[in-house]
C-alpha cells in the first residue's frame, strides 16, 4: 500500500514539474519574439515595436515620444496566433515580393516587417504600407491593429 501511495505522490510531483517547467519554457519563448514595423517616407517615420507584453508607437510628424500601452494576454495570443500561422513561419521575409511598388516614387510609405526571435532578425523587403504581401498580410494588420498608428 505504501508503495502504491508513493508511486502516486511521485507521478503527481513529476507531472507538475513537467506542467511548470513547460509552462515557464512558454513564457520564456513570449519573451524572445519581438516584432518591428516601419512605415518611413521623407518627412513621416512611423514605427511599431511589440515586445515584452508592450505596443509602443513612433509616429513622427505628430509627436517625439511614443505612445506605450501594455498588451492584454488575449491580445498577445491572437497576435502569436497570426504568427504561428504557416504562411508567416514558412515565409522567407527578405525574398517576399511586393504587390505594388509606390514607395519607390513616394507614392506610399515604404514598409517594412522585421521579426526577431530567440535574438536572430527576419527582416522583410520594403513594401507599401497599407498593401503589405499576402504571405504576411494577416501579421502586419494585426500589428497595426493593436498600435496607435493611424489606420488610414
Amino acid at each position: 500500500m505504501k508503495k502504491i501511495l508513493s508511486l502516486i505522490v511521485l507521478t503527481v510531483v513529476v507531472a507538475t514539474s513537467c506542467s511548470t517547467t513547460k509552462q515557464k519554457a512558454l513564457k520564456e519563448d513570449d519573451n524572445t519574439i519581438s516584432f518591428t514595423y516601419s512605415a518611413v517616407t521623407r518627412g513621416s517615420n512611423n514605427e511599431v515595436v511589440i515586445k515584452d507584453g508592450t505596443v509602443e508607437t513612433l509616429q513622427s510628424r505628430l509627436s517625439d515620444k511614443p505612445v506605450t500601452r501594455t498588451l492584454t494576454a488575449a491580445e498577445w495570443t491572437a497576435l502569436k496566433e497570426v504568427y504561428n500561422k504557416k504562411t508567416v513561419k514558412d515565409a522567407n521575409l527578405q525574398n517576399i515580393v511586393p504587390p505594388s511598388k509606390k514607395h519607390q516614387f513616394d507614392g506610399a510609405l515604404g514598409a517594412t516587417l522585421q521579426i526577431t526571435h530567440n535574438d536572430i532578425v527576419y527582416s522583410s523587403s520594403t513594401f507599401d504600407h497599407g498593401n503589405p504581401p499576402s504571405e504576411i498580410k494577416e501579421l502586419v494588420n494585426k500589428i497595426i491593429e493593436l498600435s496607435a498608428l493611424d489606420k488610414k
